[in-house]
């Protein structure tokens, strides 16, 4: 491989890599994960949420299980939007953002 496929080779990164090597800003107040098992502990006790809040986040949206690609969207643009609308914290913008996911599911034939 020459040297400039060598430059361009893209390095993967893992969850971690993005939490303990940051780019040079500040991490996010507010960090939702759309993914599964965000907030459970590796085998070394640590989950990627806890990473998060130790540098720096004040809040994280995590899971403890596992969630479908539809369901992590739905709930991150409920979340979003109730948090864009104002007056309200994010314990009570994820759990309304939780029931309107619920609600829409519920009604929608599709699911």
């Amino acid at each position: 491989m020459g040297p400039k496929a060598q430059a361009a080779k893209k390095e993967s990164v893992d969850g971690s890599d993005f939490v303990f090597y940051p780019p040079p800003r500040r991490i996010p107040p507010v960090v939702p994960l759309a993914a599964c098992y965000t907030a459970v502990p590796d085998g070394e006790g640590e989950s990627l949420a806890k990473a998060f809040l130790d540098h720096g986040a004040k809040a994280v949206v995590a899971t403890e299980t596992s969630v479908t690609d539809r369901y992590a969207t739905e709930l991150v643009g409920h979340l979003y939007k109730s948090l864009a609308d104002g007056g309200t914290d994010i314990a009570t913008a994820t759990a309304d953002a939780r029931r309107a996911v619920q609600r829409d599911r519920a009604t929608a034939w599709h699911f």
